[in-house]
Parts: C-alpha cells; structure tokens; sequence
C-alpha cells in the first residue's frame, strides 16, 4: 500500500538524518581531540550518509507523488495540505512522522550551523595569530605591473597544536 511505503520511507530518512546529525557531532570531537585518522574516516562516512539520505529523499518524493495521485489530489499540493484531506488514524500517523521528519531536519541544520561556526572560529583565530606574527602577509600581495602575486618568504609551518 503507498501509504505504508511513504511512512517507511519517511521513517528511513528520518534515521537517516538522525545519524548524520550524530556523525557531525562526532567530527567536531575528534576535530577537538586533534584525532586525524578518525576525522578523515568520519568525513568518508558523511559522505555516504549524504549519498543515501539523498536517495531516500528522491524515493520519499516519489512516493508521495504516487500517494497524492492515488487520492486523486493535485499535485502541487504540500504534505500539510494533503494530511488536511486525510481522516483518522493514517492522519494522525503521517502528521506525526512529518513532525519527526523536521525536527530532524532542525537538528541536522542545527550540528552543521555548530560545526561551521566552530571551523569558522578556529580558522579566523589563526589567521589573525599569523596576521599578527607575519605583518607582512596581510591582504594580497601585488607585483609591480600590478598582478597578484605569491610570497617569496620560506614555507610556512603551522602547529596544530596552537
């Protein structure tokens, strides 16, 4: 039955979401922990993850899309508005997985906003660490027929346990 399989499908993605949200949170910790290995086997997961919540969510589209023709309901209509024609206890099921959908969809936004501002933060207080120990190497460095142009000073080698 196509409700059945939307439920499901929603209910996967839902997991799905969950799961890259606490992925995030993990990279942050192993980012903090300076656990380089881990990092980079955490970013290959996300992306995984990233890959089949996007194939989930196809899935769930079309699955809707068949559900709405089903009802005979047009098709430019949103789930809310599709759940409003709906009666008893299918209504109150869908209503309550959508409720769960975008709250996982808050949370995930919510663990990728952190973890940009704290990628963010770390960046701009190196940058302005370097800044102040290499005055020199503020802004674009120019040429004299006025192209930009890289610095001629040594490598620069930067501690990551600053």
């Amino acid at each position: 039955m196509l409700i059945n399989q939307l439920k499901n499908l929603m209910q996967i993605e839902i997991d799905l979401l969950n799961g890259f949200a606490g992925l995030e949170a993990k990279l942050q910790e192993a980012f903090l922990r300076r656990d380089w290995p881990e990092l980079d086997a955490l970013v290959s997961e996300l992306g995984s993850f990233s890959g089949r919540i996007e194939s989930i969510e196809q899935r769930r589209h079309n699955a809707f899309m068949e559900f709405k023709v089903s009802l005979r309901l047009d098709e430019k209509m949103t789930f809310n508005l599709v759940i409003m024609e709906m009666t008893g206890e299918d209504q109150e099921e869908l209503s309550a997985i959508y409720r769960k959908l975008k709250i996982a969809v808050i949370r995930v936004r919510g663990a990728t906003g952190r973890l940009g501002y704290y990628f963010r933060s770390v960046s701009d207080s190196a940058n302005r660490v370097l800044s102040e120990l290499l005055p020199y190497r503020k802004g674009r460095i120019y040429s004299r027929g006025g192209l930009p142009r890289a610095v001629e000073e040594a490598s620069l080698v930067f501690d990551r346990e600053l």
